[in-house]
């Protein structure tokens, strides 16, 4: 049904309706039981459960997904996006920081953990993550416009 969620680790997950979660969550799970360290599948599985408000499942298996796939930033950054928005602030940044030391040179987990300090008006530490963000991805004019504000001292844009 949803094979190509078994090959892939996923940023975010995009269904219409609960019922579709519901059975991404089951073919996974069938996935996880003759498998329990298959990090791609833990790894979706968990971005299912936090889509559907199970805050506690998406994040055992994102952090089981994390230690399976060790070179992968993307379990990490997904729990910390998570953590970030249910206010676990120090933790998703923790989370960032595992993400980025496995892939340093990842824009979008730069520009994540940026986005993170900047709002907590650590502007320093902010701008060094865009600068990265920007070396890597210089065409993405959301970044220079936020590193703008970062080092004006102003609070980011909604």
């Amino acid at each position: 049904m949803h094979a190509d969620l078994t090959t892939t680790p996923r940023r975010v997950l995009l269904f219409d309706e609960i019922e579709q979660y519901h059975a991404v969550i089951a073919s996974l799970t069938a996935t996880i039981d003759r498998n329990p360290d298959h990090g791609v599948a833990l790894n979706n599985r968990g971005l299912a459960f936090a889509e559907i408000g199970r805050v506690e499942e998406a994040l055992r298996d994102l952090r089981k997904a994390a230690v399976v796939l060790a070179q992968s930033g993307v379990p990490p950054v997904n729990s910390g996006d998570l953590l970030r928005r249910v206010g676990r602030i120090e933790e998703a940044l923790l989370d960032y920081g595992i993400a980025i030391q496995r892939e340093p040179n990842n824009a979008n987990f730069r520009r994540s953990r940026a986005h993170v300090l900047h709002g907590l008006g650590r502007m320093q530490d902010a701008i060094l993550d865009y600068d990265v963000a920007i070396r890597v991805d210089p065409n993405f004019k959301r970044t220079r416009d936020d590193r703008a504000l970062a080092a004006s001292g102003r609070p980011l844009v909604a």
